[in-house]
C-alpha cells in the first residue's frame, strides 16, 4: 500500500512531496496550493476497484434496460454504503 510523506522546507532542502507506491518512490515539488493526483490503486487494494468497477457498470446497465426498476435503486444504496466503508478503511 502507498503513503505520503510530506516534507517541509525545515525537514528536507527541497520540500519534495514524497509518494511511494508498490513500484517506486515519486517526488514531486510544487508550490504552494497545487495538488497531485495519482491513482488510487497506490491507496487501495486492486480488488476493491475492480469489484466496485463491475457493480457500478451493472448498476448503469440494470438502469438502461430496466429503467426505474426497484433493484437499481437498491444496489446504488448497496454501491454507496460500500464506497463509504471502503473509504473509512
Amino acid at each position: 500500500m502507498g503513503h505520503a510523506i510530506f516534507a517541509g522546507p525545515e525537514e528536507s532542502e527541497e520540500g519534495e512531496l514524497c509518494i511511494e507506491d508498490t513500484y517506486r518512490l515519486q517526488k514531486a515539488k510544487l508550490p504552494a496550493g497545487h495538488v497531485v493526483l495519482y491513482p488510487a490503486t497506490s491507496l487501495r487494494d486492486d480488488g476493491w476497484r475492480s469489484i466496485s468497477f463491475d457493480l457500478d457498470l451493472g448498476i448503469q446497465r440494470l438502469n438502461r434496460e430496466l429503467p426505474n426498476h426497484p433493484a437499481a435503486v437498491q444496489f446504488t444504496g448497496v454501491y454507496h454504503n460500500l464506497l463509504r466503508q471502503w473509504a473509512e478503511v
